[in-house]
């Protein structure tokens, strides 16, 4: 979208600590951080909104980027030998004419690495000045004059009577404008393209109740939550995913940590605090914690290695771990998706159990993990333990099976 107003804020001390990468909006913690999350849990995204971050580790790059922890300051010195790498990166994202104005947050050791490149652009950049306490202010009315919409969490609950289906995505697109003739698409490469997603072009059908997106795009060069280099457009705002796949009101976004990626894995290699994260940011309704799939085989160098029942095991409570970690996590930020808590077991009683321990943790959407490599008795019988514990609940949860769709 051109004519978009590019927000350029400095690093800041204050970090989260969890291991593993965050998108940097998140890993941040300062003040200004702190400023923009409040904003982004009461408001979507705003569509003209792009925000880019200058470190004195990663240089200019998009908030949206992963970023591991750190502790680096910047120096003046520093500001002057990434000066040159800034004008790259500021030309790229200014010439494209995405972007008609810049307005910069960032401390006297900063601003001479953007100074020389805006300076070549011929941009003149609203500077916030001030005291904290002061740019704080000029940054919560930048936030409140860009266009946004209300962010209204979805509130879905069980007893409908009604059996929903989500449509797993991975980057199911379509160009729409494909030169058959000339067998030539509608542009040189995928990002010139004017692909649309199969439910976009199916509309005004309605062909699920929602989409599923998985978090194993993070690893891969693929998908709308594809991994960021830091420079790309996209890593300066998130793709408002709804519009892109065309979801009606009444159609939900449903994350998952894409457990089939890491099969192979000790330990999942999405953490808890990025699968929140990510939810967050890119206005997920359901998210799904990090669960880890008990197989009995796992390839290894090439050699199919069996695991024994006490490695299975092992598997279950990570994924029983991770949830209480991830329903305590998404508290304690204030996340507006729904938390749904999934469940890996080695038989139906233990699925079956789960029901109760993740139903105390606080949950009232759960999901079955597993189930792919079953047969299908076997997915019968898990079901159905776990239909009859749900049964002796206070309040029936809403439950999701991942990965089934067999009569």
């Amino acid at each position: 979208m051109p004519n978009k107003k590019l927000l350029i804020l400095g690093c800041s001390d204050p970090k989260r600590e969890s291991a593993g990468i965050l998108p940097a909006l998140d890993r941040y913690d300062g003040p200004a951080y702190r400023v923009l999350r409040k904003f982004l849990r009461e408001q979507q995204w705003p569509e003209d909104l792009s925000i880019a971050i200058l470190s004195a580790k990663y240089g200019l790059f998009g908030s949206l980027k992963g970023i591991e922890n750190y502790d680096l300051r910047m120096s003046p010195s520093m500001a002057g030998k990434m000066a040159e790498t800034c004008s790259t990166t500021l030309e790229k994202w200014i010439r494209s004419g995405t972007h008609k104005s810049v307005s910069v947050s960032l401390g006297k050791d900063y601003l001479p690495a953007i100074t020389p490149g805006l300076s070549a652009l011929g941009v003149q950049p609203e500077v916030f000045s001030g005291g904290i306490g002061q740019k704080l202010h000029q940054i919560k009315n930048f936030l409140n004059g860009a266009p946004s919409v209300k962010r209204d969490p979805a509130i879905v609950e069980a007893g409908t009577g009604r059996t929903m289906y989500f449509l797993p995505d991975w980057d199911d697109l379509l160009d729409p404008y494909f030169d058959f003739e000339k067998d030539s698409f509608s542009g040189p490469t995928r990002e010139e393209r004017r692909d649309r997603h199969c439910s976009v072009l199916m509309q005004p059908k309605r062909m699920s109740d929602g989409i599923l997106v998985s978090l194993a795009q993070q690893g891969s060069s693929k998908g709308p939550l594809r991994r960021l280099e830091g420079t790309e457009d996209g890593a300066l705002a998130p793709l408002p995913l709804r519009s892109q796949f065309g979801l009606f009101k009444s159609q939900y976004l449903f994350g998952d940590c894409g457990a089939f990626s890491y099969l192979n894995e000790e330990q999942p290699t999405i953490t808890v605090d990025q699968a929140v994260s990510l939810y967050e940011l890119y206005n997920f309704d359901f998210g799904a914690s990090v669960d880890h799939i008990p197989v009995s085989k796992v390839n290894k160098d090439g050699v199919l290695t069996l695991l024994s029942n006490e490695e299975r095991q092992k598997r279950v409570n990570i994924t029983c771990n991770n949830a209480k970690l991830f329903i305590e996590t998404a508290k304690e930020r204030k996340a507006q998706f729904n938390p749904v808590g999934t469940i890996q077991g080695l038989n139906p009683g233990q699925y079956a159990q789960a029901i109760g321990d993740y139903y105390e943790m606080g949950y009232r959407h759960v999901a079955l993990g597993g189930l792919v490599p079953l047969k299908d008795d076997e997915i019968e019988e898990i079901v159905r333990a776990v239909d009859s514990a749900a049964n002796k609940l206070k309040s029936r949860p809403w439950i999701h099976l991942f990965g089934v769709f067999r009569p």
